[in-house]
């Protein structure tokens, strides 16, 4: 009976392998023509941010079978930022992507979704104190991402060579705390 049921199982497993197989088999894949198009925008991009911060390119990629479903960049800095200050270059970067990606109207209608959001870009950002590749640690944050919707600051522990979690908050929530500052900055000046 235990045999039949593991067969029986397996049989279903199979089944759905290939039923989900045929679904994206359906489904056509992205032109390469919109692929380099949005290669050529992410290179575009890395450049543009290291030419204007002090960051470096740590890695690049995308998920771009069948649309423009999300792409992945991480920078690398060796000037350490408190959590505002990661924040606020995190929230920076972020926007100005968002911006190159949903005012291209080549690309917009390969895009998984319009407006592509957040939730399409991981991008990463890692601090170091000192070469080769020390995170910071203390108070400064020395790793952030956002994962399900929450930004993740960590900071090194020197003793167990781990990350801490510093602090984490909803990307929104980030988002405003971010734009209340940009505006307190304006009405000072």
């Amino acid at each position: 009976m235990k045999n039949f049921c593991r067969i029986v199982l397996l049989g279903l497993l199979f089944l759905g392998f290939n039923i989900e197989a045929k679904n994206m088999q359906d489904r056509p894949l992205l032109k390469e023509k919109y692929r380099k198009i949005m290669h050529n925008m992410m290179e575009n991009f890395q450049k543009e941010v290291c030419s204007n911060y002090p960051l470096f390119v740590m890695g690049t990629g995308g998920g771009m079978l069948y649309s423009i479903e999300m792409t992945h960049f991480m920078f690398g800095s060796y000037e350490p930022k408190t959590i505002e200050g990661a924040r606020n270059l995190y929230l920076e970067l972020m926007e100005k992507w968002l911006e190159k990606v949903n005012s291209n109207e080549e690309v917009r209608p390969h895009l998984e979704n319009y407006p592509f959001t957040y939730e399409n870009v991981e991008l990463e950002l890692a601090f170091f104190e000192k070469h080769p590749y020390v995170f910071a640690s203390g108070d400064l944050v020395g790793s952030l991402s956002c994962i399900n919707g929450l930004i993740h600051y960590s900071t090194d522990n020197p003793e167990t060579d781990l990350l801490l979690l510093l602090h984490k908050e909803p990307y929104e929530e980030a988002v405003k705390l971010w734009r209340a500052g940009k505006e307190a900055n304006q009405d000072t000046n």
